[in-house]
């Protein structure tokens, strides 16, 4: 299994849960950043992340910022009040459990059966 490496991006109850229940997995580093500290973008950049996870709810919109900078990035927007993650690769996905997040990490749909 591929090491992949997911930055939590912001520091909501959400994400923290998040970050939480993701580090538990194999094949998954997961590495946290506070979008309000000076140089975290920077940080960001330089840890070559495969996907970028962020609360819908924030109202920080660097996030997509961030995306722009480094389109190859998938980025994740959980949504919580509406049971939902937005990829921003134009699909979006239900978000029922961690498993669907693990899912969309490994570039498949929670909804494929295999």
């Amino acid at each position: 299994m591929d090491m992949r490496t997911v930055a939590i991006w912001g520091n909501s109850l959400v994400l923290s849960s998040i970050h939480a229940s993701l580090e538990r997995r194999a094949g998954l580093r997961v590495l946290p950043f506070d979008a309000t500290t000076p140089g975290a973008t920077e940080q960001l950049r330089a840890a070559h992340p495969d996907a970028i996870i962020f609360d819908v709810g924030s109202k920080s919109d660097s996030a997509f910022a961030l995306w722009k900078a480094q389109p190859d990035v998938q980025l994740i927007g959980v949504d919580v009040s509406a049971d939902q993650a937005l990829v921003l690769s134009g699909r979006s996905s239900r978000v029922l459990k961690i498993d669907d997040l693990v899912q969309i990490i490994e570039k498949r749909s929670p909804l494929e059966t295999s």
